[in-house]
């Protein structure tokens, strides 16, 4: 799978220029899409699967939610907004999420649930 109903396989695609294809999770593209569904809103993935080159994922020690395929950062304008995006994932069995710079990341990470702002 490399794309759902309204996300396309650029969206799902690591933003640091590089040209692979990205190793989203089949199961956490299915979690956002139908995080969009639930909203009923178009939904702007400022981040989705990260390569190991990414800025973001090189500075880290071991493998990020990104670089596995389960993380997506998605662009906010307010924390009602933000608050709404929070409620849908949390509902639909998201165990990670963070809010701050005008974005919200949500992850179905297999480990410990975690919260953390920014």
């Amino acid at each position: 799978m490399k794309e759902t109903k309204n996300f396309s396989e650029k969206e799902f695609s690591c933003k640091c220029g590089c040209s692979q294809p990205h190793q989203m999770q089949e199961r956490a593209m299915l979690k956002v899409q139908h995080v969009r569904d639930v909203y009923g809103k178009p939904l702007n993935l400022t981040s989705a699967w990260r390569c190991k080159k990414h800025p973001d994922e090189a500075r880290k020690k071991k493998a990020g939610q990104h670089n596995k395929g389960t993380a997506v950062d998605i662009a906010v304008s307010d924390g009602a907004i933000a608050y709404d995006i929070i409620r849908i994932g949390l509902s639909l069995g998201a165990t990670g999420f963070a809010y701050g710079n005008g974005f919200v990341h949500l992850d179905w990470r297999d480990s410990t649930p975690v919260t953390w702002k920014y």
